[in-house]
């Protein structure tokens, strides 16, 4: 039996960990969508309510996009070397 190395483990876990995160990633980047679809449709509908709500929500997904983001680019800056 082939022990893994710490190399082979390595990446191994940063694979588990992006798919068992993909959920996550896929209902904050919908998120983000709804909130910008909000914000447009509001020109039809009226802004009283809805304004405030949709731009917190934009915010809110607008930083875990980024950290997202961030912590993909690491992770394969860690796979590449």
């Amino acid at each position: 039996m082939k022990i893994p190395t710490n190399e082979t483990a390595t990446k191994s876990m940063a694979c588990a960990t992006h798919f068992e995160m993909m959920p996550a990633q896929l209902l904050i980047v919908a998120g983000f969508c709804l909130g910008w679809f909000t914000l447009w449709k509001t020109r039809q509908v009226g802004r009283e309510g809805i304004w405030g709500r949709a731009i917190v929500g934009i915010v809110i997904n607008g930083v875990l996009l980024v950290g997202v983001v961030l912590v993909a680019v690491k992770i394969a800056q860690r796979l590449s070397q």
